[in-house]
């Protein structure tokens, strides 16, 4: 993929925070939430691409970061198949996610805000590494509750064939 306008020597984590800046700065009223790789919340650096999630938490009324279990990789947490572990996954990534909010907090970006960052995760709600189930989509929004706790603002699931685990997110009539 090119980039006509890109000059290769500003970083590319400058890039985007500056282009969150400029949406916050033209939609100033406006919700906003913004997507970002769920390992944004376990990395100490862009990953190559400029995402970070401290970067997004002074422009976004809702910071997404995209938590399928399914993109980890190998290893990680010491599991052979990340997918598999679907409440581990959600969970570690998110407590790493409010370890990094605590210590934009204390920045001075942060003291600007009028309101504390707010994320709400994207979950895996299709086959990808496993053949999901209502319980695995469960064990997810489980993770986020546990989490997230007073500062709970939902999340939000994600399949591309936009066929999803109704058994999971259907209250029972009992």
């Amino acid at each position: 993929m090119g980039f006509p306008i890109y000059n290769y020597k500003t970083q590319k984590q400058v890039v985007i925070k500056e282009f969150f800046k400029k949406i916050k700065t033209e939609l100033p009223e406006v919700k906003i939430s913004g997507d970002l790789f769920g390992q944004t919340t376990t990395s100490f650096n862009d990953m190559g691409i400029g995402q970070v999630i401290e970067n997004s938490f002074s422009f976004f009324d809702y910071t997404c970061p995209m938590l399928y279990p399914s993109h980890y990789g190998v290893g990680f947490l010491g599991f052979k198949n990340p997918a598999t572990h679907p409440y581990e996954i959600v969970f570690y990534s998110l407590v790493e996610a409010l370890k990094k909010e605590v210590k934009f907090l204390q920045t001075a970006d942060a003291l600007s805000l009028k309101k504390s960052p707010r994320i709400r995760p994207w979950l895996q709600d299709f086959n990808l590494g496993a053949v999901y189930t209502d319980q695995m989509v469960k064990d997810q929004i489980k993770a986020v509750k546990d989490v997230l706790g007073d500062n709970y603002s939902g999340y939000m699931l994600w399949n591309p064939s936009n066929i999803y685990h109704q058994g999971a997110i259907l209250k029972s009539t009992l």
